[in-house]
């Protein structure tokens, strides 16, 4: 049973986060049996370091690296660097930057707000519940939204970043009935990661 138990937090921990279930491993393996609470203390621990330590040194020997953050580039959620979902390549990294200068000199004040990228390592590995985003080229970006006064804000009306979209103009296409319609039912999962904000 506690195998089984290790299996599901090892697949959970490497679905969300690409490294955590090997660190996962890594934790149980440092501490014997019957010391459950300093396993507890000894993930984390682990995880960290490798998060914002090791690994932003080892990324780039695969063509990845964090984004960038500036005052007019962030990460929606500290969610998406703890779990090790803001690597890119460094070319998609200066284009970000351009993009983000751009907004503020049009905007003064607005950022270029980013979700999900891409996991630090191995092309080909799916960053859920993407599919695309497998090869250090992708991103989602958050839409710009307008207070009640009609001003532009940074502000988003979900925690995660996601849950909200705008449907399309009766003259624009349907992305997103042409993609399920070809058997991406998953391709709009994400209306269900609101985490209600407004």
């Amino acid at each position: 049973m506690k195998i089984i138990f290790h299996f599901i937090i090892f697949i959970f921990l490497t679905i969300l986060t690409q490294v955590g279930g090997i660190i996962y491993l890594a934790s149980i393996t440092l501490i014997r049996r019957n010391k459950r609470i300093l396993q507890l203390f000894v993930f984390p621990i682990l995880y960290a370091l490798s998060t914002f330590l090791i690994i932003p040194t080892i990324a780039p020997h695969f063509g990845r690296e964090k984004i960038k953050e500036s005052q007019n580039v962030e990460l929606h959620s500290v969610f998406y660097k703890i779990a090790n979902r803001n690597y890119v390549r460094p070319e998609l990294n200066g284009i970000i930057k351009n993009i983000g200068n751009s907004i503020s000199r049009k905007h003064p004040g607005l950022k270029l707000t980013i979700l999900d990228a891409n996991f630090p390592f191995k092309d080909g590995f799916p960053l859920l519940p993407h599919l695309s985003h497998n090869d250090g080229k992708k991103l989602d970006i958050s839409l710009m939204y307008k207070t009640k006064e009609g001003v532009l804000t940074n502000e988003k009306p979900s925690n995660s970043g996601y849950g909200f979209s705008e449907n399309p103009l009766k003259n624009e296409i349907n992305q997103t009935t042409i993609c399920k319609n070809n058997g991406a039912w998953q391709y709009d999962s994400p209306n269900t990661l609101r985490l209600e904000k407004i």
